[in-house]
């Protein structure tokens, strides 16, 4: 029986899986591809063919705050920028005023069982005016040029 780490085990776990071979754990090792043994954090990368073209296609870098959508290729690369405060419209409240006072009767409603009623009201009474948050706007794009490479690229990854 070949002495498997927890690590590599857990790292394995859906490979066996999915190839069906479940059985003891005596039998695992065998059961393991190579390439899966190696460091775990090897296998949370994401690798892609071809540059982004369209937004959906971009990978996201950011902290929450301060973020940016990544497009490009090997001679050009675009970062579309956004921050946490650049948002569209201006500073608004959401408080809903008449919320305070519809609390009572939504409370009355759920306790007396009548819950869409007391949906209904919350919708239009409780909840925050507008109903959702303004969307994120773009700072700004960051492009950076870099000069052409002979011979061609091959074999490109992201």
């Amino acid at each position: 029986m070949s002495s498997l780490s927890r690590r590599q085990v857990l790292a394995a776990a859906p490979h066996v899986v999915a190839a069906g071979t479940l059985g003891k754990l005596a039998n695992l090792a065998g059961a393991i591809a190579p390439e899966t043994l190696r460091d775990p954090s090897e296998n949370t990368r994401l690798w892609y063919r071809s540059p982004a073209e369209e937004w959906v296609e971009a990978l996201p870098i950011g902290n929450g705050r301060l973020g940016g959508m990544l497009f490009g290729d090997v001679h050009h690369d675009r970062i579309q920028l956004n921050e946490g405060t650049v948002w569209a419209g201006g500073p608004h409240v959401y408080d809903n005023p008449d919320a305070l006072g519809a609390l009572p009767e939504i409370r009355r409603l759920i306790f007396g069982g009548k819950i869409p009623e007391a949906q209904e009201l919350a919708n239009h009474k409780f909840m925050s005016k507008p109903l959702g948050q303004l969307q994120y706007q773009t700072v700004g794009e960051l492009e950076l040029g870099f000069e052409k490479i002979e011979p061609i690229v091959s074999e490109y990854q992201r």
